[in-house]
């Protein structure tokens, strides 16, 4: 009986030394995988702690469309830019010869100043301030008028010129 109770204890030793070799043996598969699955890993960044992973191919595409939104941007910018110069050249460009728009352009200045006035004045309750207020809505009304008749003699000329 001992001999079966020792070859038990033999088998379950040599059971047991089998299951120790398969487990190092699956351990060192899964360190070869995961040092393969590292290195394939590239980090692109640590938030709070956490690191995150991205692949190479991953990492490629991010790549490109940091590019690409550069691009987007470059573009953007250089057509702010050009509108901005058209809008100066057309603003030379219509600096006024023509008597006529100069003083279109200065009744519009003058309406502008008035309605800023008129804007100020509007958050004032005292009778001098409403005064002030009347006069000027009354101004400013004249100042349109006027601009309307400057316009119409200039479509005027526009047709017969």
């Amino acid at each position: 009986m001992t001999n079966n109770i020792g070859s038990t204890i033999s088998k379950a030793a040599n059971t047991l030394n089998n299951r120790l070799n398969d487990n190092k043996a699956m351990e060192l598969r899964i360190h070869r995988q995961s040092t393969r699955v590292d290195n394939e890993l590239t980090p692109s960044s640590v938030v709070a702690g956490v690191q995150v992973m991205i692949s190479e191919q991953g990492q490629r595409q991010l790549t490109q469309e940091q590019v690409s939104a550069d691009k987007v941007e470059l573009g953007k910018a250089i057509a702010k830019q050009l509108n901005q110069q058209a809008s100066d050249s057309l603003e030379q460009s219509a600096e006024p010869d023509d008597p006529l728009e100069k003083l279109i352009a200065e009744l519009k200045e003058k309406i502008e100043e008035i309605m800023r006035e008129l804007t100020k004045l509007l958050n004032d309750d005292t009778t001098t301030a409403q005064e002030q207020a009347k006069q000027l809505s009354q101004e400013l009304i004249e100042l349109n008028g006027q601009l309307l008749a400057l316009m119409e003699q200039k479509l005027e000329q526009a047709k017969t010129g």
